[in-house]
């Protein structure tokens, strides 16, 4: 993958310098200046399985080169350093491998003393309930029930094991943007739906997000900006179409429901809830709607209807739900809390699709649920999910399809999809 301010290796054109060669030729100067002392250093095994890798061509032909010209084999000049700097090998009186670390000294010792000269480590979850406090709790908030259905295994993993695995994305790559990737364009549009359904000016909002660091800049991004705004255009002639009355204060509330009490604001129509999103319809965001027509279920006498539209469909919940579906929730949230929970709201959605759709072609429910879980896994979006699931059919099978049943289902029996 090239830099994005690498235009040879972006758009190669003949008689363009090559890259190889100027290593090559940088590497000789290297070898040239050396007068005492040459030390080169390279990653020689993987840090996932400890297989061996091989070094860059030019240090393997300076290898081959001191083998067969000058009869120096690798195993003479080739020293392999273990991974870890207290590693036993550094203080075992090897001429060529040595620490004057006291702290690598002290774990070694630590290792020695333990008799196999290897640590056990505690597992980092024993598998049983975690004290979170909330089993007591009365009073829960309606925003920490959004966040925890959002991703139940991070919060499980963050908030109730302690363990803080987003790590990414503390530093940005680079200070100027020379493209707009997904996230730049969702970021954009998002804002520009915002200020074209208000009636607001949106005349230097590009000017304004790439002083920011959000957006290309000058002539550039004034051409992206203008595209992304004539695409935009139908989203928001259908969003501007609906018609609930008039947008209410945000309302605060207070629900009972069993032993437990759900606090919160939400904010409406006259005649019901409107939720829009320019991208293409995830389980999460309608599972988001779904909690609060069953939060304004419980508000309100009259039946209401709820609007969610996406970038490539939109839904609709009409009726007035059993409100035992909203305490069904909130007590999986306690549990979800203390114990890992197996719903996972992307892998439901297209579950429930897929058992909806009644078509025998293609591949099972099941198998697209698990191929969702694999999928998002491996993605690197959710490292929560892949520490918990060593098995994603595993996963599945242990209590995947009756939750699915209790806290997804009920979705389909007062919505309606509107293409």
């Amino acid at each position: 993958k090239h830099c994005t301010f690498d235009l040879l290796g972006a758009f190669p054109r003949l008689g363009d310098r090559s890259p190889r060669v100027d290593d090559r030729y940088q590497f000789l100067e290297a070898l040239i200046s050396a007068r005492k002392c040459l030390y080169l250093s390279y990653v020689g095994r993987s840090i996932k399985n400890n297989e061996e890798l091989p070094p860059s061509v030019v240090v393997a032909e300076l290898l081959e080169t001191l083998e067969f010209s000058y009869a120096i084999s690798k195993q003479d000049i080739v020293v392999e350093h273990p991974l870890h700097s207290f590693s036993l090998h550094y203080f075992a009186n090897n001429p060529k491998l040595f620490s004057y670390s006291e702290t690598s000294v002290a774990i070694a010792k630590g290792y020695l003393t333990a008799g196999t000269g290897e640590q056990k480590a505690e597992p980092w979850w024993s598998g049983q309930q975690v004290e979170t406090g909330l089993a007591e709790v009365e009073e829960i908030e309606f925003s920490r029930l959004l966040q925890f259905y959002r991703n139940p295994q991070r919060w499980f993993v963050q908030r109730s094991l302690g363990i803080n695995l987003n790590i990414g994305g503390i530093l940005p790559e680079q200070s100027e943007r020379f493209t707009v990737d997904d996230l730049d364009r969702f970021q954009m549009s998002s804002e520009l739906i915002e200020l074209q359904l208000g009636g607001a000016d949106i005349s230097t909002l590009a000017e304004k997000k790439a002083a920011e660091g959000g957006w290309l800049l000058a002539a550039p991004g004034a051409v992206k900006f203008e595209e992304l705004k004539e695409e935009i255009c139908p989203f928001v002639q259908k969003v501007k179409s609906i018609d609930l009355g008039k947008q209410l204060e945000p309302q605060e509330f207070r629900l009972k429901l069993g032993p437990y009490k759900l606090s919160g604001t939400i904010t409406r129509h006259e005649h019901g809830l409107l939720f829009y999103r320019y991208s293409n319809l995830r389980g999460k965001f309608l599972f988001e709607c779904w909690l609060h027509h069953l939060v304004l279920a419980s508000l309100v006498k009259d039946e209401m209807s709820t609007m969610c539209i996406a970038k490539d469909t939109a839904f609709v919940f009409s009726g007035k739900p059993d409100t035992s579906h909203l305490l069904r929730l909130i007590e999986h949230f306690i549990s979800g809390s203390g114990n890992l929970s197996h719903f996972h709201l992307e892998a439901a959605y297209k579950y429930g699709r897929r058992l909806r759709s009644n078509s025998k072609r293609g591949n099972s429910p099941k198998q697209v649920a698990i191929k969702e879980l694999t999928d998002s896994a491996a993605s690197g979006t959710e490292p929560e999910l892949a520490l918990v699931m060593e098995d994603a059919e595993v996963f599945f099978n242990d209590s995947f399809e009756q939750l699915y049943e209790e806290l997804f289902a009920p979705i389909w029996e007062v919505c309606d999809e509107q293409n």
